[in-house]
């Protein structure tokens, strides 16, 4: 372990929550970020788990050696709010969407329980401090500085597809693309006047990270505008907080990735599929697709934001719906956003035919099945022969 500084491993939520209940895990405090998360940060927590999103890795280093128990311990240097949120739900000391852990199915259970966390192990004495400080104070700057161990732990986050998408959910503003891209190659090339200590934790050139610059040809403002105006008007579908949270560029990921891959998603799009379209942008016409979607959203968003539509609507899951069907059915562009608002209100305002779409709309309304079902409810209610 001598020439190793870090390792990159993953744990399940209930093997924290043993280590946890052991007294292997512990919170230096001074090692921790000072801001206390509210009960919102809490439970969008636990939301991404429910939902498989990634969630930023977890920093632990040695820490000590329980000589009672005989068990070897380990320092939290970031994360500890991550962890105590999920150990307080696991206690039922607070509920998601009016539900206790104690209250979800068996199902929903064992997706918590069985989540996969990442683990970054620094390979630190316990009085080795001043180098801990040193890691903690670079995980604290700002998240396009991130450093190295950090940006190798969630490389994932950094290809093509994500890429474009976090400059189409203004989480990277256009304007400052090619920067960030600067910085990203530059992150994993090796730096010869870095400090010993930091040396160790570089990666080869050859494994650097390159950008397909098919995504700065996409980031041209008449092919992104209308999709940002709908996903960043706060109230309209997401809340300030949630903006802020990023929750808008999952759903952004997942709508986009799942009208290039010409296909419904369970949940959120996999790692294998964000991997896929970042390397075959061309293949998968995520340029014209890209195009497609903004051309709908502008659509979208004038009838999400009519006061004559029907509230059921505008919703999370109907922006997944409704994005998908109209982009994918181009032969129904011949509709007007009035005649679109008139067909929705229309079944809407009918419960009998309605029904069963209000309850795949708030019931599991992520899930694939869910999903299919909706968007064949779609199909019949925007039949092109009935609607011409």
């Amino acid at each position: 372990m001598s020439n190793m500084l870090y390792e990159l491993g993953r744990l399940t939520v209930v093997d924290l929550y043993d280590w946890n209940n052991r007294d292997i895990l512990r919170y230096e405090s001074y090692f921790q970020r000072q801001a206390a998360w509210k009960l919102n940060d809490r439970k969008l927590l636990i939301d991404s788990i429910l939902n498989n999103y990634p969630i930023p890795s977890i920093f632990i280093c040695d820490a000590d050696i329980n000589y009672d128990t005989l068990l070897k311990q380990y320092n939290v240097l970031d994360g500890r709010q991550r962890l105590e949120s999920i150990f307080k739900f696991l206690k039922n000391e607070f509920d998601y969407e009016g539900r206790f852990f104690k209250d979800l199915t068996d199902n929903e259970k064992r997706l918590i329980l069985n989540y996969s966390i990442p683990i970054v192990q620094i390979y630190l004495k316990p009085n080795e401090v001043d180098k801990i400080k040193e890691i903690f104070k670079r995980l604290n700057t700002n998240s396009r500085n991130l450093n190295k161990i950090e940006k190798e732990a969630t490389r994932l986050l950094e290809y093509d597809f994500m890429l474009l998408c976090k400059v189409l959910a203004n989480v990277i503003k256009p304007n400052e693309f090619d920067e960030y891209k600067k910085e990203i190659d530059e992150l994993f090339i090796k730096d010869e006047n870095q400090e010993d200590d930091i040396q160790e934790i570089t990666i080869n050139e050859e494994e650097k990270l390159t950008i397909n610059p098919t995504v700065s040809d996409i980031i041209i403002p008449d092919n992104i505008n209308n999709i940002q105006t709908l996903f960043l008007e706060k109230g309209l579908i997401f809340s300030e907080y949630e903006i802020g949270r990023q929750v808008h560029l999952q759903y952004l990921l997942n709508i986009l990735g799942s009208i290039i891959l010409n296909r419904i998603i369970h949940r959120n799009l996999s790692e294998n599929d964000i991997i896929n379209i970042s390397e075959a942008f061309l293949t998968y016409k995520v340029k014209e697709n890209t195009e497609r979607y903004n051309y709908i959203c502008k659509k979208l968003y004038n009838i999400f934001n009519n006061k004559e539509i029907n509230k059921f609507w505008v919703s999370k899951y109907n922006l997944y719906s409704l994005s998908y069907f109209l982009t994918k059915n181009n032969d129904l562009d011949f509709l007007s956003e009035n005649k679109i608002l008139e067909i929705l209100n229309g079944f809407i305002k009918n419960e009998d035919s309605s029904n069963e779409y209000r309850r795949l709309a708030q019931e599991r309304g992520n899930d694939l099945s869910t999903r299919i079902k909706r968007n064949e409810i779609l199909e019949k209610i925007f039949n092109p022969g009935q609607n011409k």
